[in-house]
């Protein structure tokens, strides 16, 4: 799916963006008012220290 994101990312782009715009709706509607995002630790690279935390750099990216 990475390769495909790349050559159509405005597809991309719409469906995710499209889809947590549906997703916090629907929460609002249920009265759910908490929201936890996670994200792909490959954004720290290969050989970032672990734990990950708020400060630690992003870069060296594993993935586009």
């Amino acid at each position: 799916a990475v390769g495909e994101s790349t050559r159509m990312p405005l597809e991309y782009y719409e469906n995710n963006v499209a889809g947590t715009v549906v997703l916090l709706e629907e929460m609002r509607n249920a009265g759910v008012w908490n929201f936890i995002f996670s994200s792909s630790a490959t954004v720290y690279g290969a050989n970032a220290p672990v734990p990950y935390v708020e400060t630690t750099p992003i870069g060296g990216t594993t993935s586009p």
